[in-house]
């Protein structure tokens, strides 16, 4: 028992740590500090309306048991450790919740909607139930009235009533129009090409003053975000012999019960490969397998399943000499060999007890776990982790968790197989911070960072002269180029959508013309041959004009219209609400006051430890 203790200490001290800021919530924030004295109750505050520290710790419960409840349904054994490390990200997810829900509130006092009660959340359940089909609604209304759980069946229709008001009025203002239909076709399908003139800038190497004067002009070029370098071990969980069994159980009860399987189609070579064994000689039509254990058919193929297979009909190939081209329809059931909780808190357990063992090693090794991946990563604000959980990073770069070691970090399915743990330790960190002129220049960044800056700016510089020189005589960007005896390039046929994605990788268009975001923006929109830009690509610069784009046409049946409309409409209709909620943060002006809350409730601490007396002195130590 002690044994378990220790080896779980770290959660025990969380859990501690998050209980401390709830009582600060609950008992301090209220105002109270046991001495009758008054604190500071608002943690922020939108527009004239106040909120408290009450409705900040009820948001944060709510996420977090949200993410707990997330976690648990995916089959994380043990998220406590997870949510710890996540704890900063939950805090403020808790506030922009808290405050959006205000700014949705007013929103809608504003615009005359009512507050709902009971009798609009019992409309909301009694249309719920016409929907679902019930033949008298009124009936089945009166029965649940009955029910003890009425109440919360009730209040889970009275949340949804009024998570919809906001986003149902927003939308109502926000329909597609038949343009934005056009622009969203001509995005992904439109067919463009385009010609562009590249200006590369002076290269050169700055003086001396020119760099310090760089440095003192751009101190965010020469900061350094914190970084941590942890050594992780990926261990996957492997189905217990039990689960094994359960799954063949599974198939044989299926085949028996006459359930209804999938049909599928292959050749003998794919079946052969498929179920390797299993049908030898010549195969015909009604012949039946035993149950036989291969990568899963229907599910991720790196599952094990348990199959079992009929042959319904063969047909020949147009080669005789070779039958493995022979087509064949199987009937096929199948039943995945998933790993139960029991064998998921088996291996949590045994990857906690070997976890310091496995990160000691540079190669890990386990007689009784499989290791499935393992290595270092350096870890900054920036890093992409892939399929690494998310609490991997939160904890590499958290000053707040002492201990090296991790907290045991769930992947519910590892590369489209079976659930997985990773453990990590941090091995080393580094806060960042400004690097002093003198680092700047040692390292060399200074000056590689302020040429570069340099060639952009002239590169730009360059480019700007021309457009001004090509607008005040008119010419187009072809004459200018023959005129001065510039290279005119030629991009292949792109479409918009392929541009914007090569974007998103490349966001400092390094990669040319068709890398650049804000190329993107005007394709579509700017009339042929009208000189562009410039747009900055790496340290160059290009203007560039379209000169030829072909539209789809619009779909006139209407079977093909509706979904693409209702597909515009639905993206339209969630950046107005996320933009209508932006619009009203700045409107409303959102002071964010939980620093000064914190700092009001440690100074009401201290007031009442110093003014309680000390014991008397009774003599005893």
């Amino acid at each position: 028992m002690l044994s378990w203790l220790r080896d779980n200490a770290k959660i025990f001290l969380t859990i501690v740590v998050v209980t401390f800021v709830l009582l600060i919530f609950v008992d301090w924030g209220t105002g109270r500090d046991g001495s009758g004295a008054d604190a500071t109750n608002v943690v922020a505050r939108v527009g004239d309306a106040e909120l408290t520290p009450e409705q900040y710790q009820q948001h944060y419960m709510d996420i977090r048991n949200r993410l707990t409840g997330a976690m648990q349904m995916s089959g994380d054994p043990s998220p406590e450790g997870e949510i710890a490390a996540l704890h900063d990200e939950i805090e403020q997810a808790a506030f922009d919740e808290m405050v959006n829900a205000q700014l949705r509130r007013d929103f809608l006092s504003h615009h005359g909607w009512p507050a709902l009660g009971v009798e609009e959340a019992e409309a909301m359940f009694l249309q719920q139930l016409r929907l679902a089909g019930v033949e008298d609604p009124r009936a089945m209304l009166e029965a649940y009235r009955e029910d003890p759980r009425y109440s919360q069946l009730l209040y889970q229709a009275w949340e949804q009533a009024t998570s919809i008001m906001f986003p149902a009025h927003v939308r109502l203002g926000a329909l597609a129009s038949m343009d934005e239909l056009q622009y969203h076709m001509d995005e992904s399908y439109a067919v463009l090409t385009a010609r562009f003139l590249l200006f590369t800038g002076e290269i050169r190497i700055p003086s001396d003053e020119e760099l310090d004067q760089f440095y003192h002009d751009h101190p965010d070029l020469f900061t350094d975000p914190p970084t941590a370098t942890v050594r992780y071990v990926t261990v996957g969980v492997v189905p217990s012999e039990t689960d094994t069994e359960r799954a063949r159980a599974t198939v044989d009860s299926l085949v028996l019960s006459g359930a209804l399987p999938d049909t599928i189609l292959l050749t003998r070579e794919q079946l052969d490969t498929f179920a390797p064994g299993v049908f030898e000689g010549n195969i015909e039509a009604g012949d039946m397998s035993p149950l036989f254990r291969s990568p899963s058919l229907v599910y991720a193929p790196g599952l094990s399943a348990w199959h079992a297979v009929r042959i319904v009909s063969g047909a020949s190939s147009s080669n005789p000499s070779d039958p493995s081209l022979d087509t064949l329809r199987i009937a096929h059931w199948e039943a995945p060999v998933y790993p139960g909780q029991r064998s998921i808190m088996d291996t949590a357990w045994e990857v906690e007890m070997e976890a310091e063992s496995l990160l000691s090693q540079q190669l890990p090794w386990s007689d009784s776990l499989q290791v499935l991946d393992w290595g270092e990563l350096d870890v900054d604000s920036a890093t992409e982790l892939g399929g690494m959980p998310r609490p991997l990073k939160v904890f590499a770069l958290d000053t707040l968790w002492t201990d090296d070691m991790g907290p045991l970090m769930y992947v519910p399915s590892y590369a489209g197989s079976y659930p997985a743990f990773v453990v990590a330790r941090r091995l080393e960190y580094s806060g960042g911070g400004l690097l002093t002129l003198e680092q700047a220049k040692q390292d060399g960044r200074l000056l590689l960072t302020a040429s570069s800056h340099i060639q952009k700016q002239t590169s730009m510089a360059e480019a700007e002269r021309a457009l001004a020189e090509m607008r005040e005589s008119g010419v187009t960007l072809g004459s200018y180029a023959a005129g001065e005896s510039l290279g005119l390039q030629s991009t292949p046929e792109f479409t918009v959508a392929s541009v914007r994605q090569a974007a998103f990788g490349d966001p400092r268009a390094y990669g040319g013309l068709l890398s650049s975001p804000d190329f993107a923006d005007v394709a579509l929109v700017a009339p042929p041959l009208e000189v562009l830009g410039p747009f900055r690509v790496g340290n160059n610069a290009i203007l560039a004009e379209i000169t030829t784009r072909t539209s789809p046409p619009m779909p006139s049946d209407p079977m093909l219209l509706a979904p693409l409309y209702l597909t515009v409409q639905s993206q339209t209709g969630v950046s107005a609400v996320w933009a209508q909620l932006e619009m009203l943060r700045e409107s409303e002006g959102v002071e964010d006051l939980r620093q000064q809350f914190y700092d009001a409730v440690a100074a009401s601490r201290a007031d009442t430890t110093s003014s309680r007396e000390p014991p008397p002195d009774t003599g005893y130590y």
